[in-house]
């Protein structure tokens, strides 16, 4: 029997609604997902523990793969094991999906990386100077660094100064937003960890300094990684995916929001 949510919809009338078979945004998730099992059997190859992330655990909790109207995945690195997947995808290249950062895409300054496909882009409906610098622009996956002892005031400053900084400055003078992106990757971000490791709490985990995110899970929430079904795939997600969703989205998350709510991204796609 399908499964119904407080607005009576079921999940076949939602895919159809909103990703259709035959349509753009179900081979935007589709390129996605080949994408995710891409990272899974590098993951797995490599002994890199990782986890679906965001709206990718909503997703597998509530329509058991994407949010229809959904187009893209979220991972979770923890720290001690973030370098280590770079440099083995680095070393294990794959022909159509290119890893992004700042070493390989020089205008690409953010403080996580990301995969790409080569053979599709985003084309955003509004100008977006910042994105537009990017030399790799297609479907993406990011790969977020997770990290214990976060203060979240300083999580919020150091997340303040970026958005005013680095996205703003590119498009007008790279060399500056560079200048601001370093300051922040060799000194203030440094000296936030350095206090951090010695007032923060070892118990609960948020994303990088520097990523524009604020949540805060208790570390028997995260760990260890639990096996979700998504996509009629098993994947890591979070210890208690549950209380990670109240932490993210509210007690309510297994409700469907308002239509006028499913909000996915400003973006029209090319596939290849």
């Amino acid at each position: 029997m399908s499964k119904r949510f407080n607005t009576g919809e079921t999940e076949e009338e939602l895919r159809k609604k909103y990703a259709p078979e035959g349509s753009v945004r179900r081979a935007v998730q589709e390129r996605l997902l080949d994408m995710l099992l891409y990272i899974d059997k590098a993951c797995k190859d490599a002994g890199i523990p990782y986890r679906l992330e965001g709206g990718n655990v909503l997703g597998a909790l509530r329509h058991g793969g994407f949010i229809p109207w959904d187009d893209d995945i979220d991972l979770a690195i923890e720290k001690k094991h973030y370098k280590k997947l770079y440099n083995y995808l680095k070393a294990h290249p794959h022909p159509q999906y290119v890893l992004q950062s700042h070493e390989t895409d020089k205008c690409f300054l953010r403080f996580w990386f990301t995969l790409r496909d080569t053979n599709s882009e985003y084309i955003h409906k509004h100008p977006n100077a910042f994105n537009d610098t990017f030399k790799y622009r297609g479907l993406q996956v990011d790969l977020f660094c997770m990290h214990p002892r976060q203060i979240p005031w300083l999580y919020s400053i150091a997340s303040i100064i970026y958005r005013y900084t680095v996205p703003r400055l590119t498009p007008k003078s790279y060399l500056l937003a560079k200048f601001c992106f370093d300051l922040q990757r060799y000194l203030l971000h440094p000296l936030f960890y350095g206090i951090s490791y010695l007032f923060g709490d070892s118990q609960q985990y948020m994303h990088a300094y520097g990523t524009p995110f604020k949540y805060i899970f208790p570390k028997e929430v995260v760990l260890p990684y639990k096996e979700m079904t998504f996509e009629g795939h098993s994947f890591p997600g979070p210890a208690q995916p549950e209380k990670y969703c109240v932490a993210h989205y509210g007690n309510h998350f297994m409700d469907l929001p308002a239509i006028e709510d499913r909000h996915h991204h400003d973006v029209d796609y090319i596939i290849r």
